[in-house]
């Protein structure tokens, strides 16, 4: 049961997007989580052209970002919130008719002491756990098979190898997830 819930965590934070549209609009507007901590991706997709204004908020409702593109019908927009301390952050866009709100979870992880390194059919994990909190390391195939789950206690000392020799040749996708956070997602090729 316990990876049925990771796999649907894993499968909703990566394919994870806030999505809106008003009744009777047929105007799309998502603000996706990539897949780097505080990175997030305004997509925006009308059939009519529109001035739309893009504002960012932080908790306290003051505006961080604003910005106004004229005679419109798609965006795609990357935004960097790392300098930014952790919080919820709202997302606004307003077009001549809608306006659309998307509040994400903006949070730092200090993975800078885990280092993932590719060794020719085997991909290491080595440094120390300082997140705080437990985190679940999950190896998935390029067809989405499990490969490896495993669960790694806080303040842990790392030196993990793991033997991929069955999957060479393909892509392998590493997740390490705090909670139901991705926190970090690595693609090596063997």
């Amino acid at each position: 049961m316990r990876k049925m819930v990771r796999l649907l965590a894993a499968l909703l934070i990566v394919f994870s997007v806030a999505d809106a549209h008003s009744a009777g609009d047929s105007t799309l507007c998502k603000v996706i989580n990539s897949r780097l901590e505080k990175h997030f991706t305004v997509l925006y997709k009308s059939q009519d052209k529109m001035n739309v204004e893009i504002k960012i908020l932080d908790e306290k409702d003051k505006i961080i970002y604003s910005d106004v593109l004229s005679n419109v019908n798609e965006i795609k927009r990357d935004f960097d919130l790392t300098g930014l301390k952790d919080g919820v952050y709202s997302f606004i866009l307003k077009n001549d008719k809608h306006l659309y709100r998307h509040d994400v979870d903006a949070k730092s992880w200090n993975g800078e002491n885990l280092r993932f390194a590719d060794l020719h059919r085997k991909v290491a994990l080595v440094g120390k756990n300082d997140s705080g909190s437990d985190l679940d390391i999950t190896i998935y195939d390029d067809q989405g098979n499990l490969l490896h789950e495993e669960e790694i206690e806080k303040d842990a000392i790392l030196s993990r190898l793991y033997n991929l020799e069955k999957v060479y040749g393909r892509d392998v996708t590493i997740l390490i997830f705090e909670g139901h956070r991705l926190i970090q997602e690595r693609t090596v090729k063997l």
